[in-house]
């Protein structure tokens, strides 16, 4: 096979997974609103699922991918398969420290994080409800982190 036949097979394969992805997020986000309507609980849950995939934008899936795939690929081209692995060892073991330190300090200040993303979840009477999903939301960040990292290298 080519190398563009490769190219375009691989793009439409990713095209193809990222359309499949929107359409399940269409029908997460239209259960989400048949179950919970516009209540504080859709409110809350709303608010407590955005900050972790904020997070996880900026930590995980972004400014870390986009280095590090550059940087891995020249590795992989200049080092020996050792130094490779050992680089990526190193960069596993860092992400999962700062990602699991960001985690510890986003549910211990839960209410904190809450208030200084929104300011209408006090009078829609749904903080205490937010703090806690936020609590149980947030270690999804973690492992979507590391999940981003295996899927850069």
């Amino acid at each position: 096979m080519t190398e563009k036949k490769q190219i375009l097979k691989s793009a439409s394969i990713i095209s193809l997974v990222t359309i499949v992805s929107r359409v399940f997020g269409y029908i997460r986000d239209q259960r989400i609103a048949v179950l919970l309507g516009t209540t504080e609980v859709s409110v809350a849950y709303q608010l407590a699922f955005r900050i972790p995939n904020l997070f996880r934008r900026l930590v995980a899936e972004g400014a870390m991918t986009a280095s590090f795939i550059p940087v891995f690929a020249n590795y992989m081209r200049e080092k020996d398969q050792d130094e490779v692995w050992d680089f990526a060892n190193k960069l596993f073991w860092t992400l999962a420290l700062v990602v699991a330190v960001i985690t510890v300090l986003g549910m211990v200040f839960s209410p904190y994080v809450i208030h200084l993303f929104t300011s209408d979840v006090q009078s829609a009477g749904g903080l205490d409800l937010a703090v806690e999903l936020n609590r149980i939301i947030f270690p999804y960040l973690f492992f979507v982190a590391l999940a981003a990292l295996a899927m850069g290298i």
